[in-house]
């Protein structure tokens, strides 16, 4: 008898804390991998334009799952940020200011993910560039999808 008692407000709790885990607009950053971009996912261009991704740290807002010319009606939004990997080094949005920034000639740029990195020639060659995904097409402020180009 008491079992029975128990059982069903710990199913209720259970299903509102799904509820609230599902539907929650928190937008703090998650990376999937240590050495990608910060980057988070959002159900409308709209929403990732007023994110702190967005606004704060300056993130490219990209369509995700959707390529077609008519994309900024796309379901999932992207946000990310070019910033360190989890090992302290800088990530960059674009290959040619990655050149200009690195200490020296030695240096090199490869892409990783949706950023670019530096790396010592002579020292450590760049993982394969089977993991570069730069995107084509970026949302601009009004939703409208543009080719890529972050200005950093």
């Amino acid at each position: 008898m008491f079992l029975s008692y128990t059982v069903v407000p710990v199913f209720v709790l259970a299903i509102l804390f799904n509820f609230i885990y599902v539907f929650s607009d928190d937008d703090n950053l998650s990376s999937t991998n240590s050495t990608s971009p910060t980057s988070i996912n959002f159900t409308s261009c709209n929403e990732c334009l007023q994110s702190k991704c967005y606004i704060d740290l300056g993130g490219a807002c990209i369509p995700i799952n959707d390529t077609t010319s008519n994309s900024q009606n796309s379901s999932i939004a992207q946000c990310f940020v070019c910033d360190k990997d989890d090992k302290g080094r800088f990530m960059y949005y674009n290959k040619d200011y990655c050149e200009k920034v690195c200490p020296d000639k030695v240096n090199g740029c490869y892409c990783n993910g949706h950023c670019f990195m530096c790396f010592k020639v002579n020292v450590s060659m760049p993982p394969s560039t089977n993991s570069c995904n730069l995107p084509t097409q970026m949302f601009d402020d009004k939703c409208k999808l543009i080719n890529y180009h972050v200005e950093e």
